[in-house]
């Protein structure tokens, strides 16, 4: 495997460009894949901010919305000590200050499926149960994933999950007009309080050299 996500794209002939390169890099090719635009960020509702702020200090999720707010995603795969490859990605947002989320990608074949490691130490993560869908949509339903600890995968009871961080809602088309253009949208949903935080938003999408 050159990417993790490898496995997931394996039995598709025709992925669009725009896929290709951001999700197919492989960790030998001594490049990154930087996404640039914009995004609107919100969440609601507006009591919910300090558990936002506390989820952003952990590296889990932002504490601040706006509009058209210009952003940049570095993706960069590399091979742990084991030879597998992993993708970091480093996320920046330009608010009246800079705010940061990074995360960790990985494939787990016990589930045949990518998990993204979030919060101190990246030993929380999200299984994406992704699914392509030709010709130009990839979408999943995400939910709290396995914990890391002593160096295997725990899972959570599956309504412990859904009531910690609820279901993560995604969406990311190729634009019809420019195959190097991609639209994103993500929804968090909870149980109780219904849709809680998301974010849309349109990314140009290029190779750079390290």
């Amino acid at each position: 495997m050159n990417s993790p996500f490898d496995k997931l794209f394996e039995n598709e002939a025709q992925i669009p460009e725009a896929f290709r390169v951001q999700f197919l890099t492989g960790a030998d090719e001594g490049v990154d894949v930087v996404l640039e635009g914009v995004m609107n960020i919100w969440y609601r509702p507006r009591w919910l901010f300090p558990l936002l702020w506390a989820a952003e200090k952990m590296g889990v999720l932002l504490s601040e919305q706006g509009e058209g707010i210009p952003a940049r995603l570095v993706m960069r795969t590399v091979r742990d000590k084991k030879g597998r490859p992993v993708q970091y990605w480093n996320r920046a947002f330009q608010f009246s200050r800079e705010r940061y989320f990074n995360t960790v990608l990985k494939y787990m074949p016990e589930i045949d499926d990518v998990v993204e490691y979030v919060g101190p130490g990246k030993l929380v993560g999200a299984a994406w149960f992704v699914e392509y869908r030709p010709p130009g949509t990839l979408v999943f339903n995400s939910e709290l994933g396995p914990v890391r600890m002593a160096g295997r995968a725990f899972w959570l009871p599956k309504l412990l999950r859904r009531w910690l961080l609820g279901v993560i809602r995604f969406k990311q088309r190729v634009d019809g007009q420019n195959p190097a253009k991609t639209h994103i949208e993500m929804v968090v949903h909870h149980p109780l309080l219904g849709d809680v935080f998301g974010y849309n938003g349109v990314f140009e999408i290029r190779k750079q050299t390290r």
